[in-house]
């Protein structure tokens, strides 16, 4: 049996989601959370749905024309992304460890991350997702794709809004200075 993009990438996002429900078992016991944190998690399921959307999802008419004539090489090259992307989130998660949570959270003895990905910007789980996402829009190679993608986005704007937020409360001292230093998303431009 030989080895496609698709069965690549299906594997990576599996393998990203396993990270997740594991460290999921020792995040630390929540102290605090944002008014609205129910919604937080519902919009995160809805990102990681858009997400897989990309992928999995058959279009209707007109929403699966392809974006561009895909080739081998160009499925590869999609794959390639996808990986890099999940593997930097998931660095990210591991990096954050048992203060992650699924919603804007402060955890008991709660630690601002400013080490490893946290060092290129302040949000790169959702950075790496982002990326991961993207290559898999472009392996899917269809217009619909990109709505998932466009949901995402619009989600993962939503909840930075609601973590930014709280670790100002949480960190008044130190969050404003990294906030300064360190871009949300790429770094060195936004």
């Amino acid at each position: 049996m030989s080895v496609t993009a698709e069965m690549v990438v299906r594997y990576v996002w599996e393998l990203t989601g396993a990270v997740w429900l594991v460290g999921m078992v020792f995040n630390k016991r929540t102290v605090r959370r944002r008014l609205g944190g129910g919604l937080m998690v519902l919009l995160a399921a809805m990102t990681m749905a858009a997400g897989m959307a990309a992928l999995y999802w058959r279009w209707p008419e007109g929403m699966g024309r392809r974006l561009v004539a895909g080739s081998g090489e160009l499925a590869w090259t999609a794959a390639a992304v996808t990986v890099a992307g999940c593997a930097f989130a998931v660095w990210a998660r591991l990096t954050l460890g048992r203060n992650w949570s699924g919603q804007p959270t402060v955890k008991a003895g709660h630690e601002l991350m400013t080490r490893g990905p946290y060092e290129l910007v302040r949000h790169p789980i959702y950075s790496g997702l982002l990326v991961g996402i993207a290559g898999t829009v472009l392996l899917a190679d269809q217009w619909g794709s990109v709505l998932g993608m466009v949901v995402v986005v619009v989600v993962l704007r939503l909840k930075i809004r609601q973590e930014e937020m709280l670790m100002m409360e949480t960190f008044p001292e130190t969050y404003p200075a990294y906030r300064a230093r360190v871009k949300a998303l790429i770094p060195g431009v936004y």
